[in-house]
């Protein structure tokens, strides 16, 4: 890493949280408990992006936030999850998991991008 000042505004840093391990009690200890944790990297991905469909244009940067599978703006769906992302953002707020949305433009369309906080 190092401590320049020439850093992307985008970089952050990505702490990968151990899955803990459930109904082990004590045990015996050892290094062996190491290798059975998931890579919650790779189990909760560090963006997702969703194609919104809004009536009109939203501006770009503006806070979106996931009820269910719905992508909400300001009270109103504009839109939605598949199911195998809303299974992965269940499973990853179950986790302590968060996801903060924004808006971004693509070519002619509009996403909803989601990054792990």
């Amino acid at each position: 890493m190092g401590s320049g000042t020439t850093r992307k505004r985008n970089d952050t840093v990505i702490i990968n949280r151990p899955k803990p391990k459930k109904g082990s009690g004590s045990g015996g200890g050892g290094t062996g408990g190491q290798g059975q944790h998931e890579n919650m990297n790779a189990v909760c991905p560090p963006t997702l992006k969703v194609k919104l469909a809004p009536p009109k244009p939203i501006p770009v940067g503006a806070h979106l936030h996931i009820e269910k599978e719905d992508v909400i703006y300001s009270g109103q769906k504009v839109g939605s999850l598949t199911k195998a992302q809303s299974a992965t953002i269940s499973r990853c707020v179950t986790e302590g998991f968060r996801y903060q949305g924004g808006v971004a433009n693509e070519r002619d369309a509009q996403y909803g991008v989601f990054t792990r906080q």
